[in-house]
């Protein structure tokens, strides 16, 4: 059986704006399969729904991202799989600088090139393996895939191998077709928006393996949304939006099941923001996780032949509670439940071959609305003032990242708090009443700027949105010694992240600077000899200040440890050499700086050896030309200001 892929720090400890190595530029691959091992060593908790799964293991052909391949791994802990992967991500960047080090650092991908990581899939599709499902997210669309592996892929599929598709493009094989739908890019700046979405509760159409079981009419609507798709003629619909919108559907494909997820995705998972933390929403991942497991079983076709009276069959059932913590659990048919507290619950029930969860809501008298504190940034020891509405008194707290209750006091309708200290920079008021729990997120300035250990700063990292794994991810930070992120939503102290442009040509935007240093060398003319943002100039300067305004000055308030301005900073093009800058501005601002330098304009002159007349004629020497002169006083001043 395969090793099965927890992802690993160099994988999910990634983000868009990494860090890049220097001057490497496209490389060939040594020839070695650049991909992370997948583990189960870091255990999260979880529901062994088909594991172990009758007739043995799945065998699986899946397409995790870098960045959140760990939904992978909660899949896998949840059902027996043996398990091949190919992870791609998004982001063009994670591909690149992950799973491939030392000689072979950043082979895997190229800016604009993803060919080596899609010839693994197509390496896998082609094989004689034998796969009973494929499970492929498909952010960069259909047309990324090598014409061999679409072909390889339809062949499989028609052969009987079932397929379960995230985010389908229009093809020969999906059961749904986006109505505006477009594939990821992420070498953009500002990445364009994949298409039309909606936020709209979802219901169950008939009865089906896959949907039976779970209480999808439950999810978190108000953090999770859908592409908007339309189901092709054959398809077979069975989750739809209140909008009519097809977000799951099935179809024969030859002896194949093809299954197809229209919801809004982060590779495998929902793509839910970070906010979603603090909406109570992890138990929906158990049985999202769930409705996954479904999808593969069906689609290998080891579906059991018929499912049970939940009613009256004896099982293995738990109680859980809204936030997923079990109340009651035993063996038996299905209980009849007295007394439950107001709220949401879920029962859950197995046998050896399926399995059902249904929804208890018990009527919930207790309400609390409008929830507000005065202070959005909160200090160690500040007093803060909070109000709401509810049915009866309520306690308030204010609760940091890590659980820890800093403040606390009860009333109706308005508490005053004073904070204690925080240890994360991140957390929220939370208003208990009766049963009824609401919460307000907040953020902590840092009670302390001190250094009093070494520092491993992480400044960027993945996920990009809410999963419920990311305390996993973060204790292994702990683990290795890492103490910063730049993420204040994150229990570590922060960095600040400035991005500021214009310091230095970056290797994959050097177009530009290339072209100017080949036309200074054919014409030898200075007007070449410029920068693409000058230091000097006013435009600079306003750029500057509306980057920091954009970027620093939100988080500021926090109290970061530290501010990181800007990525591979050169005066040129990295180590390159090249004489800059001739601007007007630059030359202007050289001469105000000789000015300071050297009492007199003489002075200057007998250093450089030089008989410039004015302030306003000097003007610096080229390496070439200060070779000439013998005097390398002009080009060294030059340099030093520059």
């Amino acid at each position: 059986m395969r090793s099965f892929a927890l992802v690993t720090l160099t994988m999910i400890a990634t983000g868009a704006s990494l860090a890049q190595d220097v001057a490497m530029g496209e490389r060939k691959s040594s020839g070695k399969r650049f991909e992370a091992p997948y583990t189960l060593s870091v255990e999260t908790p979880h529901v062994k729904w088909a594991k172990p799964l009758a007739g043995g293991p799945i065998r699986l052909l899946a397409v995790p991202t870098v960045g959140e391949g760990r939904t992978l791994v909660e899949l896998a802990e949840r059902l027996s799989l043996d398990l091949t992967t190919v992870t791609i991500d998004p982001a063009w960047d994670l591909n690149k600088w992950t799973m491939s080090f030392g000689d072979d650092y950043g082979a895997r991908a190229e800016k604009g090139d993803l060919k080596i990581v899609y010839s693994y899939l197509e390496q896998e599709l082609i094989s004689d393996k034998k796969f009973d499902v494929i499970l492929l997210p498909l952010n960069h669309g259909w047309d990324q895939l090598t014409p061999a592996s679409r072909e390889a892929l339809a062949r499989r599929v028609r052969q009987g191998c079932g397929l379960v598709l995230i985010r389908p493009f229009a093809s020969e094989l999906s059961p749904l077709t986006p109505l505006d739908l477009k594939p990821e890019n992420g070498e953009l700046e500002e990445p364009d928006k994949p298409g039309k979405t909606e936020s709209s509760p979802w219901r169950r159409v008939g009865p089906h393996y896959i949907t039976r079981a779970i209480p999808v009419e439950s999810f978190p609507f108000n953090d999770l949304q859908n592409f908007v798709y339309r189901a092709e003629p054959d398809a077979h619909v069975l989750i739809q939006t209140e909008f009519g919108s097809p977000v799951l559907a099935e179809r024969q494909f030859g002896k194949g099941r093809v299954i197809a997820f229209g919801y809004r995705n982060n590779g495998l998972s929902w793509d839910m923001p970070m906010s979603a933390r603090g909406h109570f929403v992890d138990p929906y991942f158990e049985y999202f996780y769930s409705l996954l497991c479904r999808s593969l079983i069906y689609a290998a076709g080891r579906e059991p032949a018929a499912s049970p009276n939940w009613d009256t069959v004896s099982t293995n059932w738990r109680l859980k509670n809204s936030l997923g913590k079990i109340e009651k659990s035993g063996k038996g048919p299905r209980p009849k439940f007295a007394n439950l507290s107001a709220g949401r619950h879920f029962l859950e029930q197995q046998t050896s071959a399926d399995w059902n969860v249904s929804v208890i809501d018990v009527a919930q008298p207790d309400k609390i609305t409008d929830l507000k504190s005065s202070v959005a940034i909160i200090g160690e020891g500040q007093s803060v003032n909070v109000t709401w509405q509810s049915s009866k008194p309520a306690r308030i707290e204010l609760v940091d990242g890590l659980g820890r209750v800093i403040a606390r006091a009860e009333g109706s309708g308005s508490v005053v708090l004073q904070s204690g200290r925080p240890l994360t920079h991140s957390g929220f008021v939370r208003a208990t009443c009766g049963t009824a729990v609401e919460q307000l997120p907040v953020q902590f300035a840092a009670s302390s700027r001190e250094w009093s250990d070494y520092e491993v700063m992480l400044p960027w990292f993945g996920p990009k949105s809410y999963q419920p794994w990311i305390p996993a991810v973060d204790e292994q930070f702990h683990t290795i010694g890492i103490t910063t992120l730049a993420d204040p939503d994150r229990n570590f102290k922060i960095m600040a992240s400035a991005h500021l442009p214009g310091f230095g040509i970056y290797w994959y935007r050097r177009d530009a600077y290339l072209k100017r240093k080949a036309e200074y060398a054919r014409t030898k003319d200075p007007q070449y000899l410029v920068r693409e943002v000058e230091l000097q100039s006013p435009k600079f300067d306003a750029g500057l200040q509306a980057q920091l305004d954009k970027s620093l000055r939100p988080i500021i308030p926090l109290k970061p440890m530290a501010v990181y301005l800007a990525d591979e900073s050169s005066l040129t093009f990295y180590g390159d050499a090249f004489d800059v800058s001739w601007a007007p501005e630059a030359l202007s601002g050289f001469r105000e700086w000789l000015k300071k330098e050297y009492p007199k304009l003489e002075v200057l002159n007998s250093t450089w050896g030089t008989t410039f007349s004015t302030w306003d004629s000097v003007l610096p020497m080229t390496t070439d030309q200060a070779q000439q002169h013998g005097n390398f006083a002009p080009w060294a001043d030059h340099r030093t200001y520059m």
